[in-house]
């Protein structure tokens, strides 16, 4: 089954303070929003990433992208004033994906393990 992998990073981490948004602060030198997209390439290479940011992030992910070269293509679509909204744009952005997994961009830590069981759940239900 074809699987993609929806990315919602669209917050402004006010509340983490700083500059730079919350999901482009580095953990162990690099981006948190890069550690959640790889996770997802490494448990299925082919599977399609987007990525919803909003659209004033859109050149900071360019930069990133060329500074890291990650070996995986990810499109990036405009996030909405909600997350419902958000999501909704990255649906819109998919074609006949049969499964589609969505995740916060700012947890970075999610393990192939954990992939791979909603995956098997959604694909039985």
């Amino acid at each position: 089954m074809k699987k993609a992998a929806i990315i919602v990073a669209g917050g402004f981490g006010t509340r983490i303070g700083g500059d730079i948004p919350k999901q482009f602060q580095q953990i162990g030198g690099k981006p948190i929003v890069l550690w959640a997209l790889e996770a997802f390439y490494r448990f299925d290479p082919e599977m399609k990433l987007i990525l919803v940011i909003p659209e004033q992030h859109f050149n900071a992910w360019t930069s990133i992208k060329n500074e890291y070269n990650p070996p995986f293509t990810v499109s990036h679509v405009k996030g909405g004033p909600e997350r419902f909204y958000s999501v909704q744009n990255g649906l819109s952005a998919l074609g006949d994906e049969e499964l589609i997994a969505i995740h916060d961009g700012v947890r970075p830590f999610i393990d192939e393990i954990t992939i791979r069981r909603c995956f098997e759940a959604a694909e039985k239900t």
